[in-house]
């Protein structure tokens, strides 16, 4: 069979530069599909506003029909539970007793994501208290299947604890009793012939090797897999995980499909609840009561079952029939996991037009309240636009598409192929939280290749470009049926000159562009802005001191700041777009403006949140080992604090508040566990180095590390705490082994060995507030 794309070093790359970043681990993308058919969509459309359409019709007749039809579905879906219990000889407890013998407790191995159980022959094996299974299992044809939620689970069968014994376990009941089973892994196999339990940790194979994976199980062969869902779809981002990804494909016949959404452990066994972690026990409850124990595997189930598994999505058809009258989520009424049916039908529909190809969809209840209404008796609009250039990441337009209006495009000059369009920039998923303030998912994105597209959005949203690798230039395209928003450019020579006029274009969302760093906020917040030169400019200023110290070119694609009014994780997170809360654009305590625009209060304090998610983008992994996640990020917002704002990095609020806890570590014999905890201790240990020595040799060492190439890169945390202190004790030119032992950090005797000829350096620890300076009482 040959070897194929093993996805496993792309996930750990991927895992190790993102573990770095701000709560972005959790941070699920949004997934979009392309443009196709037309029938379809109006069939879809026409189906949608029957849903929302109210029954006010109160006639016997009808009522005698809408009992008849309520029977019959719970029927088929009570018969369809009968099946799933009984039809099938099969002992579910046994087989999940097999797997888990002898396990108490599973910590998480990286950030594993949901494994959603939907088929009769399917079940959970470990799941969190919530029914979101991390392990499920399934009897497929005469074979079996254990699916874990992570790839890395697969790398513990020599772990003498419970994650090498679970890994065993699933190998062993996979086997079905072969003692003497061949175990091979996926990308080395070469006639299935010759094996009895396959291993794979995800990533890319052929189609056919894919059928050749099921047709294994199905004739008695055995599969353990592990794939990090989340981490497939940020590597894939214009793919769809339910559709495309291999290990869906392979597994959704047999039942079991990944969640593009993030598990935290630890999984104690005791605590598990396997009995909430199918999606058709879920269907039959809602189907009874309107409530269901199980309804997040029924979510988890929705957003992973592909398209091509009728059976159980007609089961979910048939349940939404019956509803109408069903709350939708807004910021002023949230859905929480109670509102089952009403979270059952947005998932239902936000799946649906992902689907389609937008061109006639409704506007999705709520959305006039976020992301908002255009504003009354807007015109709409036809606007050429040109690019010259194929810019990574989006290109902004100062155009907004009204929620379910359709937007017509059309190649003027150049071809369309290569190029994407994307409506709305709110692209946080946050379909993996319990409480939703809006649609889960709400930015959609469009594949152009022809002369002429029609798209539309449920929600609305600003319009971007996209351009492709192999993107035509230059390009022009007339885009009509769209409303003008408030858009500063300070690219545009004549920006200024023009803001009078434009704050005031009538779509609820805006952008501030400077040339490096673009804002998108509410149009509300940026109406009585009258120096939006002047804010474009600051926050230049900041990207420009980041990358200063980061020894690197500033990036080609402007950053961005995209606020919301829910995000998928933190208070804000890293990324592309790096996302906030809408707290950050309002005006607040008598200010005008909120602090992403206030420029007096940027000017005089600055802002930690925001210079520390840009900090979290500079990252790189070689330098940020474990407990550093969320201590070298704010190296960027300390300098930038001194370089931007005026402020010396030893005084900046955030780290005097940590100097006390700082003197309290150390008196207790600096546990190391507990500088990985605490970044406020870390980061001070890393200020100390910036008061004596200032940040050039920080530049000279990041300067080095980049200089190097990807295998000479460290990969262990051994490595990288033992290059870290070399490398600072050669910049710095004094020996800073004994001042990494007092704060706590272990480094090797080898390393020792390497900068024992310099000076010994140790900071005056009084500074902390200790009696003496060498730290000690």
């Amino acid at each position: 069979m040959g070897d194929f794309v093993g996805g496993e070093d792309q996930l750990r790359c991927f895992e190790s530069e993102l573990q770095a970043v701000h709560d972005l681990t959790g941070r699920a993308a949004t997934s979009e599909r392309g443009p196709q058919g037309g029938d379809r969509q109006k069939k879809r459309k026409a189906s949608h506003e029957e849903l929302l359409r109210r029954r006010t019709e109160s006639e016997s007749k009808e009522e005698a029909r809408a009992f008849s039809k309520y029977f019959i579905v719970k029927a088929v879906l009570f018969a369809s539970f009968l099946l799933f219990f009984l039809g099938i000889p099969q002992d579910v407890a046994a087989d999940r007793s097999a797997i888990l013998a002898g396990i108490e407790r599973i910590e998480a191995v990286g950030i594993p994501g949901p494994v959603a159980v939907f088929g009769e022959r399917a079940f959970p094996v470990l799941c969190n208290d919530q029914g979101e299974s991390v392990v499920a299992a399934a009897r497929f044809g005469d074979g079996r299947v254990v699916a874990f939620g992570h790839g890395s689970f697969l790398g513990q069968g020599s772990d003498p604890t419970d994650r090498g014994r679970l890994l065993r376990n699933a190998i062993a009941w996979a086997a079905a009793g072969r003692s003497e089973a061949r175990i091979v892994d996926l990308n080395r196999a070469g006639s299935l012939s010759e094996v009895e339990v396959l291993t794979w940790g995800g990533g890319d194979i052929p189609e056919a090797v894919q059928s050749q994976v099921r047709n294994f199980v199905e004739k008695g062969g055995g599969l353990v897999i592990g794939q990090c869902p989340w981490g497939w779809q940020q590597l894939y981002p214009k793919q769809l995980l339910r559709e495309h990804a291999p290990a869906n494909r392979i597994l959704a016949p047999m039942g079991l499909a990944y969640a593009p959404t993030m598990l935290a452990g630890p999984f104690p066994v005791a605590g598990s609840r396997p009995e909430r972690g199918h999606a058709l026990q879920a269907l039959l409850d809602l189907s009874t009561s309107g409530q269901s124990k199980s309804f997040l595997a029924l979510e988890r189930a929705l957003q992973a079952v592909p398209a091509s598994n009728l059976e159980f999505l007609a089961k979910v058809e048939a349940l939404l029939a019956e509803q109408n009258d069903l709350p939708m989520p807004t910021p002023d009424r949230p859905l929480r996991t109670k509102d089952a049916l009403s979270r059952l039908y947005v998932s239902w529909w936000s799946r649906k037009w992902q689907d389609d190809a937008g061109q006639a969809v409704a506007a999705a209840p709520g959305a006039d309240q976020f992301p908002g209404k255009v504003a009354a008796g807007a015109p709409r609009i036809s606007r050429r636009v040109r690019f010259e250039t194929s810019k990574a990441g989006w290109l902004s337009t100062g155009l907004y598409a009204a929620a379910g209006e359709t937007v017509v495009v059309k190649v003027v000059a150049g071809g369309g192929s290569g190029w994407s369009l994307r409506i709305g920039p709110h692209t946080d998923s946050i379909a993996g939280k319990a409480r939703w303030q809006r649609w889960p998912s709400i930015s959609r994105r469009f594949e152009l290749g022809s002369e002429f597209h029609q798209v539309a959005s449920s929600f609305g949203g600003l319009i971007y470009f996209e351009a492709g690798p192999s993107a035509a230039l230059p390009l022009e395209l007339e885009v009509s049926g769209v409303v003008d928003a408030p858009f500063f450019n300070l690219a545009d020579p004549d920006a200024i000159t023009k803001w009078s006029s434009e704050r005031k274009d009538p779509a609820p969302w805006a952008e501030i562009a400077g040339h490096h760093l673009i804002l998108t906020l509410p149009s509300d917040s940026i109406r009585q802005l009258q120096q939006p030169e002047a804010v474009a400019r600051y926050w230049d200023q900041v990207m420009q001191a980041h990358y200063r110290l980061a020894a690197r070119a500033l990036p080609e694609r402007p950053e961005r700041f995209v606020a919301d009014v829910q995000i998928s994780a933190g208070y804000m997170h890293a990324g592309y777009p790096i996302m906030t809360h809408l707290d950050v654009t309002q005006p607040s305590a008598g200010r005008p403006f909120g602090l992403v625009l206030d420029l007096e209060r940027l000017q005089t304090q600055g802002s930690w949140g925001h210079f520390h998610e840009l900090g979290h983008n500079c990252q790189r992994g070689a330098w940020t080992f474990a407990g550093t996640g969320e201590v070298t990020c704010n190296l960027f917002s300390l300098h930038a604090m001194e370089k931007v704002v005026g402020l010396n990095p030893w005084d900046v609020p955030w780290l005097e508040g940590q100097k006390k806890k700082a003197a309290a570590y150390l008196r207790a014999g600096a546990p190391f566990q507990e500088w990985k905890r605490r970044p406020g201790l870390a980061l001070l240990m890393y200020a100390q180095l910036q008061k004596a020595f200032g940040w050039e040799p920080f530049t000279q060492v990041f300067a080095e590390y980049e200089a190097l190439s990807r295998r000479e890169q460290p990969r262990k945390d051994d490595d990288k705490r033992d290059q870290w202190m070399i490398r600072m004790s050669r910049a710095v030119e004094r020996n800073l082994g004994p001042f990494f032992e007092r704060w706590g950090v272990p480094v090797s005797d080898r390393a020792r060995a390497k900068v024992a000829e310099l000076k010994v350096w140790m900071p005056d620890f009084r500074e902390l507030g200790l009696r003496r300076a060498d730290g000690t009482e």
